[in-house]
């Protein structure tokens, strides 16, 4: 229920994510893998007709959350076809 099926985060390091906390200059690098996004269909049909009227969905809520708590956040997604 919801916008994707299925997520999985990758593990943190538990020092590094200690260095984020005590110090919030410090960067965190993690991955987040989304399965079953229920607008991936609609955003891949739109950029194929040369659209880009919405960024991904779920892409722009984590960004937004993460944004929300004063961090800055750098995105890269990539779609795996299987």
């Amino acid at each position: 229920k919801g916008f994707v099926a299925a997520t999985d985060r990758s593990p943190l390091d538990k020092e590094d994510l200690m260095d984020w906390v005590e110090d919030l200059s410090s960067t965190i690098q993690f991955t987040l893998a989304l399965d079953g996004d229920a607008t991936l269909n609609s955003q891949i049909l739109l950029q194929e007709q040369g659209l880009r009227l919405i960024p991904s969905f779920v892409r722009y809520m984590v960004a937004v959350l993460l944004e929300q708590k004063g961090q800055n956040v750098t995105l890269e997604e990539y779609y795996m076809d299987s």
